[in-house]
């Protein structure tokens, strides 16, 4: 599902960064038990290839394994200061901040690989959407979001 994201990686920071590292399988079920959720598995897959690569290309972004809990408990707070009325349902997870101005999430029950919904403070206006997780991070690896990040 993640075709993409990792062939992006491999042509433009492979050789830099290394192999991406991922999370164990153990870590993702208790990501789950902690988060009351079954996450999609496209995340599960982007995860275990890269969830642990911090020192990658996306340093300085909470996109990690160990940031999905943090993440997912700081939507409810950025969606009131920004405005925003959109939380009508309460299984989203939150795989992806960008120094607290950035935050992109899915809704577990949207399937294996669901739409990204995103939202940037001073560059969108709405909650934005991209159509998987995969091509979030390709577009986000290509420098595509422009002034999202």
């Amino acid at each position: 599902m993640l075709s993409k994201t990792k062939q992006i990686y491999d042509d433009k920071f492979k050789l830099k960064y290394g192999e991406a590292k991922g999370c164990t399988v153990s870590e993702l079920i208790s990501i789950e038990n902690e988060l009351g959720l079954n996450i999609p598995e496209a995340l599960k897959e982007y995860l275990v290839w890269g969830g642990k690569h911090s020192q990658g290309p996306l340093i300085g972004t909470d996109c990690f394994s160990s940031d999905l809990i943090e993440n997912t408990k700081y939507l409810p707070n950025f969606i009131n200061e920004n405005s925003l009325s959109i939380l009508d349902r309460d299984d989203y997870i939150v795989f992806y901040c960008h120094q607290g101005y950035v935050l992109a999430w899915v809704y577990a029950s949207d399937g294996d690989n669901p739409e990204v919904y995103y939202f940037s403070e001073g560059t969108t206006e709405s909650i934005a959407k991209e159509k998987s997780i995969d091509e979030w991070f390709y577009k986000d690896l290509s420098g595509l979001h422009g002034n999202c990040n």
